[in-house]
């Protein structure tokens, strides 16, 4: 008896604590957000360098290449030739969560940058294209670093996270039917392109030592674009709902197996 408690118990604490330290995550997202929208100074270093935010319109010199592109039958609401600075994608797959919600998993991502500047006022800051990706980037909508907002492009593609056998493809179109943990869901592939003459916000160490000024940092740049202000609130809101959430599952959990030895 006291064993199936302690499970209980066990079991509530490590769901709660799971969306308590994504809560945790989203927090910190949004204190770097905050951050970066209030910073109008700038913090001079050793080197020279000043780290600062700098807000503009960009200039794309070459454009960026993604490495994966929207499924053939992608149609843009309004289509554009401006060139891409920054191509942000990545492809989610759809997993049964067993308890009748199911949820997304990136699964293949990427991010394409190509040479730009950010023009602010009178001057033209270039954006080290390495220090938008100094590493790796597991999901660039997720990453600490990148604040793009919710992908602009969302489509099914022809692929399945799940089998049925020899069926063809369906287009655009979701039907899923759970096989064990998989669905049979289209995997989604899910993009925001950042154009020439597109307003963004970044922030790193500017490097006037050479012929251009360059925003560069080592441990990566800061980059921000849309309303900045309304998404740290909600980010901050959904900080707090997921918190909530998290405590309430582990006082049921613990809740309930008191209750059960009363």
């Amino acid at each position: 008896m006291v064993v199936a408690q302690l499970m209980i118990v066990g079991v509530s604490a490590l769901i709660g604590g799971l969306i308590l330290s994504s809560a945790r995550s989203r927090y910190g997202r949004a204190q770097t957000l905050s951050a970066i929208v209030t910073d109008q100074g700038g913090n001079s270093t050793a080197a020279g360098a000043e780290t600062k935010p700098i807000e503009g319109a960009i200039e794309v010199d070459r454009p960026a290449e993604p490495e994966r592109r929207p499924p053939e039958h992608y149609s843009p609401d309004q289509p554009t030739d401006a060139a891409p600075a920054v191509w942000a994608w990545r492809v989610q797959r759809e997993r049964d969560a067993e308890q009748g919600a199911d949820i997304w998993t990136t699964i293949d991502s990427g991010l394409a940058v190509g040479e730009f500047a950010v023009r602010e006022d009178w001057d033209r800051v270039r954006i080290d294209a390495e220090s938008v990706r100094p590493e790796e980037i597991d999901d660039p909508f997720t990453d600490d670093r990148l604040f793009l907002g919710d992908p602009e492009i969302d489509e099914y593609v022809e692929e399945y996270s799940g089998s049925l056998g020899d069926f063809g493809p369906l287009e655009n179109v979701e039907v899923s039917v759970s096989v064990g943990t998989e669905t049979t869901t289209p995997n989604k592939y899910q993009a925001t392109v950042i154009r020439d003459g597109d307003e963004m916000l970044a922030r790193g160490r500017v490097d006037d030592r050479g012929e251009e000024s360059v925003l560069r940092g080592k441990e990566g740049i800061e980059m921000a674009i849309g309303d900045l202000s309304t998404r740290a609130e909600q980010m901050y809101n959904a900080a707090r709902n997921r918190a909530i959430l998290g405590a309430i599952v582990i006082v049921l959990g613990v809740g309930a197996a008191i209750a059960s030895l009363v």
